[in-house]
């Protein structure tokens, strides 16, 4: 887990990697923005070609399909422990319904590793 947190904050310590994030996310999502002027659009397009050529050779997509499933699995909530520590909740006290988020955050920590190191 931490081999793994060493390699997000370096990634986004690192303001070329951060602006190709944004050029995958923008891939990905589409460009909500206003359109730019045409000459800001071609010189914006011939960036991009630049950054997907540098991109697709140090992109991996495996690690791309790693981040989804973890991110998948931090949202999942179908699993019976958690159902059960959910139903509980409305029946507890302060104290215990911090005690059971932090138990549910620890469980989700758990399968994240898992995931991480188990494939």
């Amino acid at each position: 887990m931490d081999e793994m947190t060493d390699k997000l904050s370096g990634l986004l310590s690192d303001p070329e990697s951060v602006e190709k994030l944004k050029s995958m996310a923008s891939m990905f999502f589409g460009n909500k923005d206003s359109e730019p002027p045409k000459k800001e659009r071609e010189k914006e397009e011939e960036k991009e070609k630049e950054k997907s050529v540098a991109l697709s050779d140090s992109f991996d997509p495996s690690m791309l399909i790693k981040v989804k499933k973890i991110m998948e699995q931090m949202n999942r909530t179908d699993d019976p422990k958690t159902r059960l520590l959910l139903a509980l909740k409305p029946y507890m006290s302060q104290k215990r319904v911090a005690s059971i988020e932090q138990a549910m955050q620890f469980m989700q920590i758990i399968q994240v590793f898992n995931l991480v190191n188990g494939g």
